[in-house]
């Protein structure tokens, strides 16, 4: 909250570099927590800022985070017209990191609004960058977005290549949540395969990377993920038990996607099947 608010005063008093830098920092907290609010309302202010002080790198910088979060929010027209806008500035600006990263962001849009062949197409792009600069990082999120994207074009088979390529990279880094991310992706994969046992081994160990105390957005969705495979393979108590937990966490987060989880619940509940 202090932040917040510093973030207001520092717009106020004509600090561009400050109000828009500062929301750029808060935003993995705001990801982490689903707080996707708070990250609209400081990348609108970020926005105004980084114009009013002709500060085109900061423009870029705000309009691709504005853009993730109006998709997180369900702005999706929005959402597209940030990312173009960043894209164009970082092209302009010859930032080509920015480029690829707004790539892999505009294909998580399509994603969402159920487009997978574009949202693949996209990702490709990126990751054409990211090897051209010897980013790793970005090589591994765009590898496993190109898995997570196959599996859903039901290409499971071709998904678990990739996701597995990703993995190694953010193993080599240390990266926990690249490696929690891809072990989500392979759970899906895995899952489409009919692999469940394989599937929920992948789902755990994404929680486990995450930490099982964490009440996070990232670990409410593995495990709405976990109960939709456990539910597939007929292990209805242990679906239901994923679910109640997931759905305790996105309560707990005001979040929207909480709806979808006790959706599944209220389904569930017709279920009599006993444990296997």
């Amino acid at each position: 909250q202090v932040l917040l608010g510093i973030i207001d005063a520092a717009a106020e008093a004509g600090s561009g570099a400050h109000a828009w830098q500062l929301p750029w920092c808060l935003v993995n907290f705001f990801d982490h927590e689903g707080r996707w609010r708070d990250w609209v309302a400081t990348h609108r202010i970020a926005l105004a800022a980084s114009r009013q002080a002709h500060d085109r790198l900061g423009q870029a910088h705000t309009s691709q985070n504005l853009g993730i979060a109006y998709s997180h929010t369900q702005r999706y027209e929005d959402a597209h017209s940030a990312l173009r806008q960043a894209l164009g500035l970082y092209r302009e600006l010859g930032y080509p990191a920015g480029e690829a990263r707004c790539h892999l962001e505009i294909g998580r849009v399509f994603e969402v609004q159920g487009h997978h062949q574009p949202a693949l197409d996209e990702v490709r792009r990126a990751l054409a960058l990211y090897r051209t600069l010897g980013h790793q990082t970005g090589t591994a999120r765009s590898l496993n977005a190109i898995g997570w994207y196959c599996s859903h074009l039901g290409d499971a088979a071709e998904a678990v290549t990739h996701c597995e390529q990703a993995l190694a990279i953010h193993r080599a880094s240390g990266n926990r949540l690249g490696q929690a991310a891809t072990w989500d992706s392979l759970g899906h994969a895995h899952s489409q395969l009919g692999h469940h046992r394989q599937a929920v081994s992948c789902y755990g160990r994404a929680l486990r990377l995450l930490g099982e105390d964490e009440r996070t957005y990232q670990r409410a969705s593995v495990l709405r993920e976990l109960g939709s495979t456990l539910h597939a393979a007929g292990e209805h108590i242990a679906a239901g038990e994923a679910w109640r937990e997931a759905g305790a966490i996105l309560d707990g987060l005001h979040h929207p996607d909480a709806r979808v989880v006790h959706a599944l619940m209220h389904e569930l509940t017709g279920q009599t099947t006993p444990w296997p």
